[in-house]
């Protein structure tokens, strides 16, 4: 079920998180709006 029942060191506890970060996936999504100004000399 994923529940520790014993007391854990903080160093059980920093390897726990480092190997759970390990398995999840990551997913990093960069947006850029531009958003035009009256003051852009874009020709718009």
């Amino acid at each position: 079920m994923g529940q520790i029942v014993e007391k854990v060191s903080e160093e059980r506890l920093i390897s726990l998180l480092e190997s759970i970060n390990n398995r999840t996936v990551k997913q990093t999504k960069v947006m850029i709006q531009r958003r035009w100004s009256v003051l852009d000399s874009g020709g718009r």
